[in-house]
């Protein structure tokens, strides 16, 4: 989250003091690759034909990642 406050030129979470400086932040977020998960946590079906979009997901420690997750994901 850093980083992204950073290339916001956002010093710090004090900044956010209009709903503009939230929304700013999320554009920035949907629009790079922050939050993107490489491995799903849970079992997720597919429909049709399409790819699997996984949800975007911030948090402070993030997943455990292992190698075999990985692969099996992939």
């Amino acid at each position: 989250m850093l980083g992204l406050l950073e290339a916001q030129g956002m010093a710090s979470f004090d900044h956010f003091d209009e709903s503009e400086d939230l929304v700013t932040l999320q554009s920035s977020i949907l629009a790079g690759t922050y939050g993107q998960q490489e491995i799903a946590g849970h079992a997720i079906e597919a429909c049709g034909e399409q790819e699997t979009v996984l949800p975007r997901s911030l948090t402070f420690f993030g997943q455990r990642f292992t190698p075999d997750s990985w692969f099996f994901q992939k």
